[in-house]
Order: structure tokens, then sequence, then C-alpha cells
């Protein structure tokens, strides 16, 4: 489940035992994590450099805390025990031994595990969680982890209805079709839910709250690019016409007479000029006046 706030993950992990002899394994969970901020947020490869190496700076009760200049990333399981290693290969050792990270030399490698023992009867189950969160120092995730410990479930329930309260408000928010296909209203739902996969919500992370990139799912293209703004501009005017008059706004700061897209932090110009900017511009405006009759648009200036 991924959420929202704080930003990161829960895992569910579900074992059955389907033998009919007990069985005992070992759950486990490694973690040798980089954190770097690009260079640039434009789409492409934007992680060239090597990473820094990232000791765990904190490890006890089922959790390991990693950072460095760049951010933060914690993880956490639940009743679990943790080892540190300098690789992930080796960590997994640790764990196969029971070796635990208060009583195993203190290398300040950058790999841990999380681990736990699990026997189970014929036909028991047993569930577990792995969560991990972000966030800029090692005090803020640590904080955030230890709210999600307390009750996985409870944040994977509550981003699951936020995910679900998105997706009911931006279809409530569609034209009305008389006596439609049940295969065309598939259609038409799932055409209109794709402008969720782009949008971001970050608080005042980026400039604007929500945040439109180019691709939503892809780290290294959350720029905002004119022209991706235009071929969306039908569904994005009727959907989510505030957030798109912002993003309309937003643009004219890159210039869009210099650059072909704007970044998230600070809005600023990426790239060159392309010639494709002038029309993918004003045919957005224009999809935008027809859909909401706002003529204020036409007076901003940036």
């Amino acid at each position: 489940f991924a959420l929202r706030a704080p930003q990161g993950f829960v895992l569910r992990i579900h074992l059955k035992n389907r033998s009919k002899t007990k069985r005992t394994l070992t759950v486990a969970s490694v973690q040798a994590p980089t954190i770097r901020r690009p260079r640039e947020w434009s789409y492409g490869w934007q992680f060239q450099d090597s990473p820094e190496f990232i000791a765990p700076g904190h490890v006890a009760r089922g959790t390991a805390v990693h950072s460095n200049r760049a951010g933060a990333v914690a993880f956490g399981m639940p009743g679990a025990s943790v080892a540190a290693a300098n690789s992930a290969d080796a960590a997994l050792k640790f764990a196969r031994k029971g070796l635990r990270y208060e009583n195993q030399p203190k290398t300040g490698s950058p790999a841990t595990v999380l681990y736990r023992s699990v026997s189970l009867a014929p036909g028991e189950e047993a569930v577990f969680y792995l969560v991990l969160t972000t966030g800029a120092s090692p005090q803020a995730v640590e904080t955030a982890l230890g709210g999600l410990m307390r009750d996985p479930e409870a944040a994977a329930a509550r981003a699951r209805a936020t995910m679900e309260s998105d997706i009911r408000t931006f279809l409530a928010r569609l034209q009305a079709l008389s006596d439609p296909d049940p295969r065309v209203m598939k259609f038409y739902h799932l055409a209109a839910l794709q402008l969720l996969y782009a949008r971001w919500k970050v608080g005042k992370t980026f400039i604007l709250d929500p945040w439109y990139a180019t691709l939503g799912l892809d780290s290294g293209g959350l720029d905002c690019y004119v022209w991706d703004l235009a071929y969306a501009r039908v569904a994005f005017s009727l959907l989510d016409p505030a957030g798109m008059r912002a993003m309309l706004v937003a643009l004219l700061g890159a210039p869009l007479n210099e650059h072909y897209s704007i970044e998230p932090l600070h809005g600023t110009g990426v790239g060159p000029f392309y010639a494709y900017n002038p029309y993918s511009f004003t045919a957005s405006v224009d999809e935008y006046l027809k859909a909401t009759g706002d003529r204020s648009i036409l007076h901003e200036k940036r």
C-alpha cells in the first residue's frame, strides 16, 4: 500500500503452511538504500553520480534508519531483530545465524537486515508487515515510522480510503452519458483515472499541491511539459479545473519562449524552447476556457 502522509509504503506478508508438517522459516528484509537528489527533474536518467554510502544511523526495536545529506529513509518490521553488514549477502548470513546488531561489531556498514523467525503448524497462517517511510531527516522518518509500526493495517486502510475517495471525486466530475453501454462506461472511467497517475500531493514540497507531472510514476519525469499537458487538456479541464489553472499559470513563468517544461521544486524552466509550445499552451488555455468560462486567467501575468 502506497502512503501519502507520511510518504512511504506498508507491505503485508501473508504466510500459510500448506504442507502436512510443521515448518520453520525466517522472514527477512535487506536494506542497502541509496538516497540521492536528482540534478534535474526532467525525463531521463538523472542519477549517474556514485551514491554516498549510508550507514545506519539508528537500529533498534525492529527498525533501521539510513540517512545522508540528501535525506533519510526508515524501515520497520514489528517484532523483528536487526543486523548490519557491509553487503546485502552478508546481512542475510547474519540473519540466518540470528546475529543481532547489539552483539555484533559496529562497522558502520551500509546494509541492514530486519528478520523474524516463524514456526507454522500444518494449515496455520501468519501475517507480517514491512513498513518504510522517507523524509528530510532521520528524526522525521523515525517519528513517522513509529506511528506506522504501531498499526500498519490502519495506515494501509487510510491510504486505501484516500485513494478511493480521490477516485470517487474524479468520477463524480465526469459529464453524464445518456443510456451508456457498460463497456463504454468502463473505458470512460479508466481514461479519466489516468490523470490520477500524474498527480502528486506532497504538501509544500512542490510549488503546487497538487502537482501534475509528465511521468507521475517515474522519479525521473517530474517536470510538467507543456505539450503533455496539452494532450490531457480535455480530461484535465473537466476533472480538476483548479489544478489545471494553477499549472497553466505556473508554466508562464518558465518562460515558454525559452524552455519546454518547468520543474516542481521552484517552477523554473528546464530544457530548450520547442516550436510546439505556443500551440500546446494556447490549445490548453482554450480548452480550459470552454470548460470553465473562467476568463480571469487571461489577465494572469508572470
